[in-house]
């Protein structure tokens, strides 16, 4: 008699965050993509560029300036509150 296994169509991986790690599930068929760039998708997971996601993880989540300045790049001094 065989037995059938049945595949999840999606795995959980954890990405870093300020302070610790945040899980997110992801379809299978993207498993090898995060393995090659794991900043990468944990940034897209985020929602946001990966060199912001880089700072805020390396700045441990401060706050930073969301302004546009010259030439349309983003301000990136971080808010003193």
């Amino acid at each position: 008699m065989t037995r059938d296994i049945e595949w999840s169509h999606s795995v959980t991986v954890s990405v870093a965050v300020p302070y610790g790690w945040r899980a997110f599930s992801i379809p299978f068929s993207e498993v090898e993509r995060f393995k090659l760039d794991q900043i990468g998708m944990a940034a897209q997971l985020l929602d946001m560029p990966r060199e912001d996601y880089v700072r805020w993880v390396e700045q441990e989540g401060s706050v930073q300036c969301m302004a546009t300045i010259a030439w349309q790049r983003r301000n990136t001094e971080n808010v003193v509150v």
